[in-house]
This record gives structure tokens, C-alpha cells and sequence, in this order.
């Protein structure tokens, strides 16, 4: 008897402990639910894509911005170069965009800003918008870069590989000053040859002339 009752007293020591642990178990997960990455409102990976970029005279950009997430975009921010105009989506602003060069900015690289005026006027789910910039005539070179869109609960998440115009390359600018020099040279040239053949023709006519 005194086998058989120790047998049933270590039998339910180990089920009061086994359920102290499911308790504690579930008080764990408890804790970590509202936290964790994989669960929540909150958990939700931002999904946007960002397709287009610059057209075929290199003036012009134009971006279609797609909202695949659950919460509506109510800004979208494109860095530029020499960008003298920017365009936002009807009914939203581009008045945070800077560096433009109409308004004073001298060449250096700014940011395409446009917001929404309010949260319903965003890009909701499954929704587009058209956003688009004209680059000054000395141009910029288009590159891949990164754009970044922000939620309406503030968070912001970056869209990498979009074209964006950059900063043309120092030699690239060499070479467009060589390329004119080369061609008012050439003209120089010209003009003197036509010159030359001018006075030529002249000369034996005012020679004739003085014959007579």
C-alpha cells in the first residue's frame, strides 16, 4: 500500500507541474502575441511597387506608384537633380518639394514631394497614382536609386531600383564642352577659308580694272 501511494503522489506532483508549465506556457505567449513581428495590426510587411522613370528625350520622368498594402500612401517622395517642375496626382500637393530650379535652387539635388491632403485621399489598396517631373535643359543622368513611400499611420518604407535623374558625371561634362568648342572651331575654320577665297576673287577683278 505504501508503494502504491507513493506511485499516485509522485504521478499527481507531476501533473500539478506539468500544468504550472502549460500556465506559464500560455502566460508567455500572452506577452509576446501583441509584440511580435509575425502577428498584430501592425505586422503587416509594406508591399508598394514603383514602375516607370525617364522618357526617350531625358527631360522627362514619370512614375506609377501601385499601394498592394493595407493602409492608404499619403505621401511619396522621388530625389531629383535639376528638376524644374514636379507633379502630383490630382488633388494631392507638391509644395514640400525642394530644390527646384525655377525657385531659385542652384543645380544641387533636391526632393519630388507630393502629399495627400488627407488619409481617404491617399493610394488605397489595390490603387495607382501618376507622379512625374521635367528636368532643366543641362540635363541629368538617369541612375537606379531609392524612392520612399509613407503610410497613414506614419510609417515610412523605401522602394529601391527606381529610376531617378543623378548628377551627370564630371567627364560627361568635359565631353559636351569639348564637342562644342570642337564645332565652334570648326566654323571658325570656315569662315576663314570663305574669307580667304573671298579676297582672292576680289583681287584679280580690282587688278584687271586698274589695266584699263
Amino acid at each position: 500500500m505504501g508503494t502504491i501511494r507513493t506511485c499516485s503522489s509522485w504521478v499527481t506532483s507531476n501533473r500539478r507541474l506539468d500544468e504550472r508549465v502549460a500556465l506559464w506556457g500560455a502566460a508567455v505567449a500572452a506577452l509576446l502575441v501583441p509584440t511580435s513581428p509575425a502577428f498584430g495590426r501592425d505586422a503587416e510587411r509594406p508591399d508598394v511597387t514603383i514602375t516607370g522613370g525617364v522618357d526617350e528625350t531625358g527631360h522627362h520622368y514619370q512614375w506609377t506608384v501601385t499601394n498592394l498594402s493595407r493602409l492608404p500612401i499619403v505621401r511619396v517622395e522621388f530625389p531629383h537633380h535639376f528638376a524644374d517642375l514636379c507633379f502630383a496626382p490630382e488633388g494631392w500637393s507638391a509644395d514640400e518639394t525642394t530644390n527646384l530650379i525655377k525657385e531659385g535652387g542652384k543645380g544641387t539635388s533636391g526632393v519630388c514631394v507630393g502629399t495627400a491632403p488627407n488619409p481617404s485621399a491617399g493610394i488605397g489598396r489595390n490603387e495607382s497614382r501618376v507622379f512625374s517631373m521635367r528636368i532643366a535643359p543641362s540635363g541629368a543622368d538617369p541612375g537606379r536609386g531609392d524612392a520612399t513611400v509613407v503610410f497613414a499611420d506614419g510609417r515610412r518604407h523605401v522602394v529601391s531600383g527606381v529610376e531617378l535623374p543623378y548628377p551627370r558625371a564630371l567627364g560627361d561634362s568635359f565631353v559636351s564642352l569639348i564637342g562644342l568648342g570642337a564645332i565652334f572651331g570648326l566654323w571658325l575654320v570656315v569662315r576663314m577659308v570663305r574669307g580667304r577665297r573671298q579676297n582672292a576673287q576680289r583681287r584679280p577683278a580690282s587688278s584687271s580694272g586698274q589695266e584699263k
